[in-house]
């Protein structure tokens, strides 16, 4: 059994490209039943929150757990990872790295699919950890014209190290509706617990990936981006409709008559969808994304 912290999961998890592939394989075994997750559960105590969530994926030899800890808003991420061909523990990770990069890679992957294939204008709502993540992937992904940043809080030399890498001027605003007015992209990582992204500020074919919120009790989109989405694509149905407060405080609204998960887009190929439509991601965080990033991180150490 190995342990790797954060900066050497970072050092093997460097290829984009790859991360992506294998998330994607994974989502696919997991919608042909090939390999199975739980769900996130979560229990508290005195102000101090435990969660955990598990999933095994043995065409890709790993099974394992995610255990963090929330105190105060702050987060500690632990895996364990597992061989689905012993039994034997593989490794210890810390999951910090794990956690922001299957994050923002789903989204990315997600965006290939459903996003015009060109892309000007990228909206970033949120510049904490999940954030920056986001900045990055997608700027290594795409060439954006106008990339516009809303946060309270904007860590300055954070911004001017993407800005290094961005072909795009990274323009921090004040209002949110002026950055995502036009925007082909908008990403809302945002620890909101109200709507910050009204459905008619959204351009026709917009794609929305919204990560920020995965309590049944807090939202970022309001009705009007439900409604307006022709396609909604979840991690999972069961725990999307559970956790995401987006679908759940819009139940009203029948979202689920129009999701589908992301393996069944990948399986079957994006469906048609009309012009004027706009095409929601709305991720929660799953099992099966830290699990497979997890064993890619174990196996490209080993072979260092």
């Amino acid at each position: 059994m190995i342990y790797l912290n954060d900066q050497q999961v970072r050092d093997v998890l460097q290829d984009a490209a790859a991360n992506q592939q294998l998330l994607a394989q994974a989502f696919k075994d997991a919608h042909q039943e090939q390999a199975a997750q739980l769900s996130r559960q979560r229990i508290e105590a005195q102000g101090v929150k435990l969660s955990a969530l598990a999933a095994v994926i043995p065409n890709q030899g790993v099974a394992g757990a995610k255990v963090y800890t929330t105190i105060q808003g702050r987060f500690t991420f632990v895996i364990i990872l597992f061989s689905t061909d012993t039994g034997a523990v593989l490794a210890v990770m810390d999951a910090e790295e794990i956690t922001k990069k299957r994050t923002a890679a789903c989204s990315v992957l997600m965006a290939q699919y459903f996003a015009t294939p060109v892309p000007k204008k990228l909206a970033l709502l949120g510049f904490g950890v999940q954030g920056q993540e986001h900045l990055l992937q997608f700027i290594q992904a795409y060439d954006f014209d106008e990339i516009h940043i809303v946060s309270s809080q904007i860590d300055k030399s954070r911004l001017k190290a993407l800005q290094q890498q961005a072909r795009a001027e990274l323009v921090v605003m004040a209002e949110a509706e002026l950055a995502v007015q036009h925007a082909d992209i908008v990403v809302t990582a945002s620890r909101a617990t109200q709507p910050i992204v009204a459905g008619r500020w959204l351009k026709a074919g917009a794609f929305v990936a919204a990560i920020g919120s995965s309590l049944p009790t807090t939202r970022e989109l309001d009705d009007e981006v439900i409604k307006k989405a022709s396609t909604i694509i979840v991690e999972s149905k069961q725990q999307a409709f559970q956790e995401a407060g987006d679908l759940v405080l819009s139940a009203h609204l029948n979202p689920i008559n129009k999701t589908q998960s992301v393996g069944e887009v990948l399986l079957n190929g994006k469906e048609d969808f009309k012009a004027e439509g706009v095409v929601l991601y709305k991720a929660v965080g799953v099992a099966l994304e830290d699990i497979a990033l997890a064993g890619l991180a174990y196996k490209n150490h080993i072979k260092k």
